[in-house]
């Protein structure tokens, strides 16, 4: 020990001696040296890590592979017959093979196609894989949480007391929303009783992306019940807004009506745009009368709503409003719209009241405007 204290201070004292230059260099130097035997090290342990988990999925894989397939093809069987022919009597498998037992369960349920399902839900018990799921949403890093719920919803196991479960211990609001999107997504019972009371708080451009996917596979099922029930229990004006687009898209026609009265009532301009947005995509001619009273006492952004949803109408009565209000306009942004409105129901309908306009406009701005929305329909074709 003595000897060691002696050459410590020795190099300690020959360091301190070397000019400041050379004392930062060899600073430097085993700085560089330690994060490069840092970094190499964890190189080696991340492939050392992934290399044995390689050759433990290989060897779970080889010992129970054909062992799922002849049970998920098989009929119905009792726990007992299931824990024996899989080698469980006494033992299910460590924890740590959980998660690629989970997943070669998955990919060995996708290869069959008609699976039993029975047998499939009687393993998933015996490995109580939805036990071990739940643990790591409900402990673990959001990150970790986030790939569980996924693991989850592809396990599709028994979502409603699952995820609900989860919605109510995890306490990350984006991981509830989340939690509650892929139950919505996975389940096959009926979730529009606390569908808005999930979602509809704090609703973000992320949550419309993942709950409009969850609808789509859900309309690919079977018919959506009205989504206008949702927009009118709902207070969030965003929610709100994106399920009025979402009955545009799934071609809701039984809630124009509805769309019609809230567009009289709401005062929020958002979604008074979108409510105009869809009567126009859903073709409904019945609001081109109060789509025209309410040009006048709206914002420049409804108003131009207002004009592109008439111009996709295209009733005659919306040709002729256009035309008034291009004749009586003193908004040049607007003028625009309604030149391109007037353009786009007078190439279906082939009346003439472009060509008429255009050859009657009075000044080179004006005249401007069409030779551009003319160069626009152009471009767009």
């Amino acid at each position: 020990m003595n000897e060691f204290y002696y050459y410590l201070l020795y190099f300690t004292s020959e360091y301190f001696s070397l000019p400041l230059i050379i004392r930062i260099t060899l600073f430097l130097i085993v700085l560089l040296l330690l994060l490069y035997l840092t970094f190499f090290g964890r190189v080696v342990y991340i492939s050392l890590f992934q290399f044995l988990e390689k050759k433990k999925a290989q060897r779970l894989e080889l010992k129970y592979a054909s062992k799922l397939q002849s049970l998920l093809e098989q009929s119905n069987l009792e726990s007992d017959k299931i824990r024996a022919e899989m080698g469980w009597t006494h033992k299910v498998p460590a924890k740590t093979d959980l998660e690629l037992l989970t997943m070669l369960l998955i990919r060995t349920r996708n290869a069959i196609s008609g699976f039993n399902v029975h047998n499939y839900s009687v393993i998933v018990e015996i490995l109580q894989l939805r036990k071990y799921w739940k643990r790591i949403v409900e402990k673990e890093s959001m990150f970790s949480s986030s790939r569980a719920l996924k693991i989850l919803g592809d396990l599709e196991l028994e979502s409603s007391e699952t995820l609900q479960g989860l919605n109510i211990k995890t306490k990350d609001k984006d991981l509830q929303k989340y939690a509650r999107s892929v139950f919505f997504d996975v389940s096959s019972s009926d979730l529009w009783e606390s569908f808005d009371r999930e979602l509809s708080s704090d609703f973000t451009s992320l949550d419309e992306i993942r709950l409009h996917r969850a609808l789509r596979r859900k309309a690919a099922m079977r018919p959506l019940p009205s989504l206008m029930r949702w927009v009118q229990r709902s207070d969030n004006e965003d929610f709100k807004a994106f399920l009025v687009k979402e009955i545009s898209f799934f071609k809701q026609k039984e809630s124009m009506q509805s769309l019609m009265k809230l567009l009289k009532e709401t005062t929020s301009i958002k979604l008074k745009i979108q409510i105009i947005t869809t009567l126009g995509e859903l073709g409904c001619k019945e609001a081109v009368p109060l789509l025209s009273s309410e040009f006048h006492y709206n914002s420049a952004r409804t108003q131009q709503a207002i004009i592109a949803a008439l111009a996709t109408i295209g009733v005659e009565k919306s040709l002729k409003f256009l035309e008034f209000e291009y004749n009586h306009c003193k908004n040049q942004d607007l003028l625009i719209d309604l030149v391109r409105g007037i353009y786009t129901i007078d190439e279906k309908q082939k009346t003439g009241t472009y060509e008429q306009l255009k050859s009657t406009s009075a000044s080179l701005f004006t005249s401007s405007i069409f030779s551009f929305v003319e160069r626009e329909n152009v471009v767009l074709s």
